[in-house]
């Protein structure tokens, strides 16, 4: 195990982390601090927006609440209620939380650390096709590999519910 700059240790098997997106931290409170160079103060929140709707939560370091991406279980249902909308969930929130763009060897490392799995890059990017036909995603192909970048002002949540049935 290795250790998060907040002192909790980061689980070498993902399959027992909560954190799914972030590597060498322990979720996606200790990604925000260390983006923006703080040092870790556990009662510092940041204030971020649902991931499927228009209002704000605090993001706490508290354990069950440094990874929310929804406001409310009912925002967090009406989004997984879609179909395989967490598979695609997974993908999108990882490009999203990405700027630099993610290959889709990289997503395919991801989408094996959740419940949902994909079968290879080319199963990744098979999933991506429709996003980037919708251009809610850009695909661009350099050196062999396939970087995927996030090209829409909404939210990965909000994707889903404006496109998935």
């Amino acid at each position: 195990m290795t250790d998060c700059f907040c002192g909790r240790s980061c689980r070498d098997s993902w399959a027992y982390s909560r954190n799914k997106l972030f590597s060498g931290v322990c979720s996606r409170y200790c990604h925000e601090t260390q983006k923006q160079g703080l040092s870790h103060d556990g009662s510092r929140t940041y204030t971020t927006a649902c991931t499927a709707c228009d209002a704000t939560f605090e993001l706490q370091y508290t354990y069950n609440w440094s990874n929310q991406r929804f406001c409310s279980k009912s925002c967090r249902q009406e989004v997984e209620g879609r179909k395989h909308a967490k598979k695609h969930m997974t993908l999108l929130a990882a490009i999203y939380d990405h700027p630099q763009g993610l290959s889709s060897h990289e997503l395919y490392r991801i989408s094996e650390r959740n419940t949902t799995r994909i079968k290879g890059a080319t199963g990744v990017s098979n999933c991506l096709k429709q996003w980037v036909r919708r251009e809610v995603i850009t695909m661009e192909k350099s050196s062999g590999a396939t970087i995927y970048r996030w090209n829409s002002n909404l939210r990965p949540g909000q994707v889903i519910l404006r496109w998935k049935k």
